[in-house]
């Protein structure tokens, strides 16, 4: 098995040692502005800090790396702290495929507000919520279906937004009821949907999924968002 920096990295596995959570790894300088390079983004200061740092004990110390990757070799599992993107990237590793629910790994609180955020993935104004009702109001449509940039909204690799990369928000307005006044209530069924796959190509730099050590999944969660708000005319649906 060829492993990488960044498996010894998701597995808490000591670059010099090759134990998993080693104490004194977590006292290193050298390894702490690595963390800090990769949670920025910055991978070509963390790859250079590894090379100047940490790849001649990687060659030395290779054998008990292997095995201790071969222990951890399980997909992460929830335990009341959200996932991260490197929690993600563990489950496309080794959790064969089998999809995630955002509920089931804490990050249902974290995702659903981005619907109603201002300016979200870079939009010049107002939320996705805000121009489906103004689409509503204007068109008589009552279902989208966009793709967002998630990385957009990432504080940096370590976020699980970064992790999700393109996924697709889809929403559907139910249940509409009008009101003397020019008010209308209905209920908003939102989805996201996203696959996680060929993550070592995060700019599509080679053509087509690239996937040499892990298995695409989907991460998916749904929700209703009951709404109310004004409207000065008739509606008519559109299909």
């Amino acid at each position: 098995m060829k492993f990488s920096k960044y498996q010894l990295l998701v597995n808490k596995i000591c670059f010099i040692c090759g134990k998993k959570d080693c104490p004194q790894m977590k006292k290193s300088k050298d390894y702490k502005d690595f963390l800090d390079a990769l949670e920025k983004g910055d991978i070509d200061k963390a790859d250079k800090i590894y090379n100047m740092k940490f790849s001649q004990f990687s060659k030395s110390f290779g054998h008990e790396m292997e095995k201790n990757l071969e222990k951890n070799r399980i997909p992460p599992i929830y335990q009341g702290v959200p996932f991260d993107s490197f929690d993600l990237y563990q489950h496309y590793s080794y959790g064969n495929g089998e999809a995630l629910n955002l509920s089931s790994v804490g990050l249902s609180n974290k995702i659903r507000p981005l619907v109603n955020k201002d300016k979200a993935f870079g939009k010049s104004n107002g939320s996705i919520e805000s121009r489906f009702i103004s689409q509503y109001k204007n068109e008589g449509r009552t279902s989208f279906s966009n793709a967002y940039d998630f990385t957009k909204e990432a504080s940096g690799i370590a976020d699980p937004l970064w992790a999700l990369g393109t996924a697709t928000i889809s929403g559907e307005l139910k249940d509409i009821q009008t009101f003397p006044g020019g008010i209308a209530r209905g209920n908003i069924h939102y989805n996201i949907r996203d696959r996680f796959t060929d993550p070592f190509d995060t700019f599509n730099f080679t053509k087509g999924e690239w996937n040499p050590n892990g298995t695409p999944y989907i991460i998916q969660d749904s929700w209703i968002k009951p709404v109310r708000f004004s409207i000065d005319k008739k509606i008519k649906i559109t299909p």
